[in-house]
């Protein structure tokens, strides 16, 4: 396997101006190279990438983009994974980085993780079928809507307690078909109960094709998911949640509901 990693650094621009493939990929034959390609591209945050036309990360190999905080990115139809059995796409946004579009595509093979970044598309961004989106606090995918596919899939990270989660905003969302998934991770949630507000939605079409599911619950935690109208327009994916009393805590309630029998009997 080859392993190439490409640094734009120090206040530089990397531009492309025809339709370019991030990872190995024949047209003529179909197929890759015997010796499988890994490429990734890091921007650092004084610098930018730019493409004119169709940029496809992992056509063919597995590829990979990565914004660090404060890079920028201002693509016209970037697709992250492609429909081929050999290739992975992986997009990687951290805190202030910045993606623009037309249209954003992340394929059957494509996962992208939006860690506090901000996607901004004119056209639309669609999810495919078991694409997988990552989102942490305080990302955003705003300007056209969003559609995704049945069994694409969608994890919100979780952070601290429900107040130190900062809201996800999304454009207006279509769950096209059942089988959307819309997990939230627990696995940086530290404790306590309340409602957590993870995604707004400028509005959400066809909620009854969303499934929803809880990752990493090392707390056991109860999650109620519900999709609430937002006084300011547009609407609110609200996760409830309770915790579940430790061992110690629930004999003390079981002890003490059994003390309340026993004085209601001798009454």
């Amino acid at each position: 396997t080859v392993n190439t990693t490409i640094r734009v650094t120090n206040n530089s621009w990397l531009h492309m101006t025809n339709s370019s493939n991030l990872g190995y990929y024949d047209t003529v034959t179909n197929d890759t190279p015997a010796s499988r390609q890994t490429i990734e591209i890091v921007v650092d945050g004084t610098s930018s990438i730019s493409a004119d036309v169709i940029f496809n990360i992992g056509r063919g190999t597995t590829a990979t983009l990565s914004l660090e905080a404060g890079a920028k990115a201002y693509f016209f139809r970037p697709a992250i994974g492609l429909a081929n059995a050999d290739s992975h796409g992986y997009l990687n946004m951290a805190t202030g980085s910045y993606l623009s579009a037309s249209t954003l595509s992340i394929g059957v093979n494509g996962t992208a993780s939006i860690l506090g970044g901000q996607i901004v598309t004119s056209v639309l961004t669609t999810l495919s079928a078991n694409s997988q989106l990552f989102l942490g606090s305080g990302s955003s995918i705003t300007g056209a809507s969003i559609t995704a596919a049945g069994a694409a899939s969608i994890t919100v990270l979780g952070k601290g307690n429900p107040t130190d989660f900062e809201t996800i905003e999304f454009a207006d969302f279509t769950a096209v078909a059942k089988g959307v998934i819309i997990s939230l991770d627990l696995a940086g949630y530290t404790g306590g109960d309340g409602d957590m507000t993870i995604i707004h939605a400028t509005s959400v079409t066809n909620e009854g094709n969303i499934t929803y599911t809880l990752t990493n619950n090392g707390e056991g935690v109860n999650v109620v998911f519900n999709w609430v109208n937002n006084v300011g327009g547009g609407k609110d994916l609200v996760a409830s949640i309770t915790g579940i009393p430790e061992p110690a805590s629930m004999a003390a309630i079981l002890g003490l509901l059994g003390l309340v029998a026993a004085v209601r009997r001798r009454r």
